[in-house]
């Protein structure tokens, strides 16, 4: 995804999936952007407060192997309040990092972003209401900046107030000039919990155009400040399955058919009734798939179980005819060229 801020963060701080039993899905992230780019880099020792060393004597320098241009050349500046708070994140020490950016704006009054970034903060500590305090700061600060209503959708959503939710996502979205993907992806989780299953494509759709890998979990292009369990994953699954059908990205759309599979999907055999699929079931593997082994012979390891390779029976394809004109057996001789 990409941010005109980007946020700092990784996907792998998310709870991973488990499996049936307890399925957190990372798909429907809260994804929350405003972060400056200064998060990304490696958490290093803030530098301290002595005063630089005195310039290096020539020879000193020369004997070191180091000019002395490069010796003497002044010290670097000293971090910002807001660059020590990007540390701080990438350090996982939030409270360090909500002291700095308060501090900072308390130091340059009503800007905007560095409210939104204190509010991801407090979300990051689990403290919603006042993450929520912070992003409507920031709202009043600056009503054309897109982040903070994508950010406090995420606070609705997790309360079930999934239309408020949808309000500021669509609201981010135009602010945005429909240019982030995250903003979608946020949208189409919302109308999917609420059963808005066409409208979740649409929104979905629209992410993944932005960007191929909105929905990969493993993408790092935005910062998925927790997961999202979805009220039916199978469902969630093999919806997916159907979207990545659309856009003809057939490999991740069988991938999300099988995760519909191992999670008992009760509908599972629409797959074979709907044009959409078409051109998932006439793979080869998928065909594989529904396929039955010859009698005596035990499953392919990771195949389904009998009982749904048989509710998957109309899926399967008869074999291809021969094409007109050709011969069974052996090839005839040529014609002989008098």
């Amino acid at each position: 995804m990409r941010y005109n801020a980007a946020s700092f963060g990784n996907r792998a701080d998310c709870r991973k999936l488990k499996g049936p039993a307890v399925m957190r899905l990372v798909l429907s992230v809260f994804l929350l952007a405003g972060l400056s780019a200064a998060a990304q880099a490696q958490a290093t020792p803030l530098p301290g407060n002595a005063p630089p060393a005195p310039p290096l004597p020539k020879a000193t320098a020369a004997a070191s192997g180091v000019s002395t241009a490069a010796a003497n050349a002044p010290p670097p500046r000293p971090l910002t309040l807001s660059e020590r708070a990007d540390i701080m994140m990438a350090r996982k020490e939030y409270y360090a990092a909500v002291d700095l950016l308060r501090e900072d704006l308390r130091q340059h009054p009503h800007d905007a972003n560095l409210a939104n970034r204190i509010g991801i903060s407090y979300q990051l500590l689990n403290q919603p209401v006042a993450a929520s305090k912070y992003y409507q700061k920031a709202i009043h600060f600056n009503r054309h900046l897109a982040q903070p209503y994508n950010n406090l959708g995420t606070i609705y959503y997790d309360e079930r107030n999934y239309g408020h939710a949808l309000t500021l996502y669509h609201r981010a979205i135009h602010l945005s000039h429909g240019t982030v993907a995250a903003f979608y992806v946020n949208a189409g989780t919302a109308e999917f919990m609420r059963k808005h299953l066409k409208n979740a494509g649409r929104d979905y759709l629209a992410a993944l155009r932005l960007d191929p890998l909105a929905l990969d979990p493993t993408h790092e292009g935005g910062n998925a400040v927790q997961d999202s369990s979805v009220s039916d994953p199978a469902q969630y699954h093999f919806f997916l399955s159907k979207l990545y059908c659309e856009l003809g990205d057939l490999p991740d759309a069988m991938h999300q058919f099988r995760q519909a599979l191992e999670l008992h999907y009760a509908h599972i055999a629409r797959v074979c009734h709907d044009k959409v699929f078409q051109p998932l079931v006439a793979r080869p593997d998928f065909q594989a798939m529904v396929t039955p082994p010859a009698p005596g012979q035990p499953l392919p390891p990771g195949s389904p179980s009998l009982a749904v390779i048989q509710s998957l029976a109309a899926c399967r394809l008869p074999p291809p005819k021969p094409a007109a004109g050709a011969t069974s057996g052996p090839a005839q001789p040529a014609h002989l060229i008098r």
